[in-house]
């Protein structure tokens, strides 16, 4: 536990957890180590790692700090999605003319 870590960083992190792909589930609820709270039933992954699908609340509510080499490999995750930028082109193309409507006789 360390309630010293950045909180930026931490809610960044921690915002990161709550998002993934089901990597697997199970059939029932696990529950928090320190308070008892359900804290979810899937596991879920990024293409990297895989985590419990509580594993946020411990950062955000019991001062849980993760290993460096997780943080920085979010960190390096959140970077590149700042980085890579929106491409509209792609969409506006797809707002072009609308159809047209054929009436049937």
């Amino acid at each position: 536990m360390d309630h010293s870590w950045d909180e930026q960083e931490r809610e960044d992190v921690a915002d990161y957890l709550t998002q993934g792909f089901v990597f697997r589930a199970f059939g029932g609820v696990s529950m928090c180590r320190f308070c008892g709270i359900g804290n979810g039933e899937v596991e879920l992954t990024d293409g990297s790692w895989y985590r419990p699908e509580g594993l946020a609340h411990y950062l955000t509510d019991h001062g849980v700090r993760l290993p460096q080499v997780f943080v920085g490999h979010v960190n390096s995750e959140l970077e590149f999605l700042e980085d890579a930028g929106t491409d509209t082109d792609w969409w506006k193309a797809q707002g072009g003319s609308k159809p047209e409507v054929v009436e049937e006789s």
